[in-house]
């Protein structure tokens, strides 16, 4: 990852303060994206960037996120699907509601703003499921 010149070009030439890594899941090969963050710490750009990630990894690096939030990652979108258990079930997604929102605190609780990703209108939504979504 030290190989990116087009960060210091899209910060300093285009003014750009703010990035997405369309990576789908950066967190899940662990070694580059410490790396990544290492390089963006030491770099010091004026920029904060956001990833898509899953709430196991957020869990998994709950000791990192300071120096995630330090290398200027602000925003963290999650795939937590549902509010629901049963949906969270449905869709296999090896996750608990509790899991969920303990990640997202921990984000909160570091200065990363969470973003929680829903799907609604499956054929077995009830107004009682999709009330769980939406409290």
């Amino acid at each position: 990852m030290t190989e990116a010149p087009w960060i210091d070009a899209v910060v300093r030439d285009h003014g750009v303060g703010f990035f997405i890594l369309t990576d789908e899941e950066p967190t899940i090969h662990r070694k580059k994206f410490i790396e990544f963050c290492e390089e963006m710490e030491k770099r010091n750009l004026p920029v904060l960037w956001g990833i898509n990630t899953r709430v196991t990894d957020i869990l998994r690096d709950e000791a990192l996120l300071p120096f995630y939030r330090r290398a200027g990652l602000i925003h963290v979108s999650l795939g937590t699907e549902a509010a629901a258990q049963l949906k969270l079930d449905l869709f296999n997604k090896e996750t608990t509601i509790a899991q969920n929102r303990k990640a997202t605190g921990l984000l909160r609780k570091n200065g990363i703003v969470a973003e929680a990703q829903f799907i609604v209108g499956l054929e077995n939504e009830t107004p009682e499921t999709l009330e769980q979504t939406y409290p």
